[in-house]
C-alpha cells in the first residue's frame, strides 16, 4: 500500500506576506494605537458626511494609515481633512494637503532627533510644538535658526512657540538672524515669562525713535534682561 500523501499548506508563508503587505495599512495604525485608529475614523464619518465617495474615502483615510505607519499623529493630520471637506476641496487636493503635512512632520521629527534632549518634542503634550517646528521649516527657516531655537528652549519647551513667533518678528523687522538669536538667549535666561517675549519687538521700534542703534539696544538686553521679571521693566532700565 502506498502511504496517503502528506497534505500541503493551503497557504505558502510568501503568499502570507503577500497578503500582509496588501491589507491596508489602517489596520496597523500606530501599531494599533486606539486614539490613531479613532481618529481615522472619525475622518471618515466626515468625509461620508460630506459627500466623498468611497473610493475617496478610502484613498485619505490609507494615506492617514500610511502616516501613522511611520509614528506620525493621525491627530495632526485630521485637520487638513477637516479644513479640505470644509471647503469642499476635491479628494486629491487633500491627499496633496495630507502629504506635504506628512513630509514636514517627517523632517522636523528628524531634525529634532538629532538634537541631544530634543525627543521631549515629540512626546504627546508636545505635539503643537513638533508641528509648530515642522511649519517653521516649511515657511523656509534655514534649520541651522530651528536648531538654535530648540536647543534654546529645551529647559522649558513651552517657551518654543513665543521664541519663534519673536525671531520670525525681528527678522521681518529687519534684524539679523544671528542678532535676533542673541536676543532669544538673553531671553530664555532671564525670569521674563515666556508670554512676553513677543513684546521685545516693541523695544526695537522704540530704540529707533530715540537712534539707539540695533547692536547697542542687544548688549543692553543681554546685560539687563537677567535682573528684570518683566519687559515693561526691561524697556524702562534700556531705553532711556
Amino acid at each position: 500500500m502506498h502511504s496517503p500523501p502528506t497534505p500541503r499548506p493551503l497557504v505558502t508563508l510568501p503568499a502570507i506576506l503577500l497578503l500582509l503587505l496588501t491589507i491596508s495599512p489602517v489596520l496597523f495604525a500606530e501599531g494599533g494605537d486606539t486614539n490613531g485608529v479613532q481618529a481615522i475614523d472619525r475622518a471618515a464619518e466626515l468625509l461620508e458626511e460630506k459627500g466623498y465617495s468611497e473610493s475617496e474615502r478610502q484613498t485619505l483615510t490609507r494615506e492617514l494609515g500610511k502616516a501613522s505607519a511611520q509614528s506620525v499623529p493621525v491627530e495632526l493630520l485630521v485637520p487638513k481633512i477637516q479644513e479640505g471637506a470644509a471647503k469642499g476641496a476635491g479628494a486629491g487636493r487633500i491627499l496633496s494637503a495630507l502629504q506635504q503635512e506628512r513630509n514636514v512632520l517627517l523632517q522636523a521629527r528628524r531634525v529634532v532627533g538629532e538634537i541631544r534632549g530634543g525627543s521631549v518634542f515629540l512626546e504627546k503634550e508636545n505635539y503643537d510644538l513638533w508641528q509648530r517646528a515642522a511649519h517653521m521649516l516649511e515657511a523656509d527657516l534655514p534649520q541651522s535658526e530651528l536648531e538654535q531655537l530648540i536647543r534654546l528652549s529645551l529647559p522649558g519647551p513651552q517657551r518654543f512657540r513665543p521664541l519663534s513667533s519673536l525671531h520670525f518678528s525681528l527678522k521681518q523687522w529687519g534684524l539679523e538672524s544671528e542678532s535676533s538669536l542673541q536676543v532669544a538667549a538673553a531671553l530664555v535666561s532671564s525670569d521674563i515669562p515666556p508670554a512676553e517675549y513677543g513684546a521685545v519687538s516693541d523695544l526695537f521700534r522704540a530704540a529707533r525713535r530715540q537712534r539707539i542703534s540695533p547692536d547697542q539696544l542687544i548688549r543692553r538686553i543681554e546685560e539687563q534682561a537677567g535682573e528684570v521679571r518683566s519687559v515693561d521693566e526691561l524697556s524702562r532700565i534700556i531705553l532711556y
